[in-house]
């Protein structure tokens, strides 16, 4: 009867030490996993900040050409512009309607005025002809208006 009690009581302490360690191995398979699953959170924090980083610096480049792209259009724009300017200076000043006497014997009078940015011109009847033949020659537009 000792002995049945005796490896009665070993079993206890069996189950007792296998329960103790089952618990044991548990805790340490939980704490390694919390370790891997903290390096794997940060590595992928890690890699997430990489990527918005060269994400920012591929949009920075991006913006960087998209700006000079305009510099660049507004610059021809303004080419441009200036030139169209050097052609018609003299646009702003013709503003109202002035008559004037021509000193040719061909040109009766002329008018200027903002009848659509045209320059309005009278010519003799007789002088027409000639009128018409130096604006083909010259590849000027007329009307008979």
């Amino acid at each position: 009867m000792k002995e049945i009690s005796k490896i009665q009581s070993e079993i206890k302490a069996i189950k007792k030490y296998r329960e103790e360690a089952t618990a044991k191995i548990k805790a340490e398979r939980r704490r390694v996993e919390a370790e891997a699953a903290a390096k794997i959170e940060e590595e992928r924090k890690k890699a997430e900040a990489e990527a918005k980083a060269r994400e920012e610096a591929r949009m920075k480049e991006v913006a960087a050409k998209v700006e000079a792209e305009h510099k660049k259009t507004a610059a021809k724009s303004i080419a441009r512009s200036e030139a169209e300017c050097k052609n018609v200076e003299d646009e702003a000043v013709i503003k109202n309607d002035v008559t004037a006497e021509s000193t040719s014997n061909a040109v009766s009078n002329v008018t200027v005025g903002d009848t659509n940015d045209r320059i309005v011109i009278s010519f003799l009847p007789e002088d027409w002809e000639m009128v018409k033949e130096y604006c083909e020659v010259n590849d000027i537009f007329y009307s008979e208006k």
